[in-house]
């Protein structure tokens, strides 16, 4: 069974061991500015002129929502039961700001301003077998 990641240029490679996989993002070489993903242009200056970055594994909880209902579409999480589901945006020391899912959904666990740890593990297995790779941020 091969581990492949929910979107292309989203995890650095190679994809195991999961412990060692961090986000991939990309760095304006005019502007400094980082972002998450590939991106064909720097969304702060314009310029084309970006190089790619693997950014850090901690950062801290700018804010957070517990969703208590199932989401719509193309949800792959659980859904029968639905669990809450804890939604955070994690600012990491590169300075972008990723909006991700939490390993907590109890709001009383959650405070803005903590650490939290890149969690990479398996959303779900495909059709044809390969465990799909996601991310979500957990209390350090």
């Amino acid at each position: 069974m091969a581990k492949i990641a929910i979107k292309d240029d989203l995890l650095t490679r190679p994809l195991e061991p999961v412990d060692k996989v961090r986000l991939a993002g990309c760095k304006c070489r005019d502007c400094g500015e980082v972002f998450l993903g590939k991106l064909g242009g720097c969304e702060n200056c314009g310029s084309q002129n970006l190089e790619p970055v693997a950014l850090s594994d901690e950062g801290r909880l700018y804010t957070y929502t517990v969703l208590y209902s199932p989401l719509r579409g193309n949800y792959k999480g659980p859904r029968d039961p639905f669990v809450p589901l804890g939604i955070g945006l994690v600012e990491l020391p590169e300075g972008c700001r990723i909006l991700a899912p939490l390993t907590v959904n109890d709001p009383a666990l959650l405070k803005v301003d903590m650490p939290m740890r890149l969690v990479v593990d398996t959303l779900y297995i495909d059709t044809q077998g390969n465990e799909v790779l996601s991310f979500k941020f957990g209390p350090k």
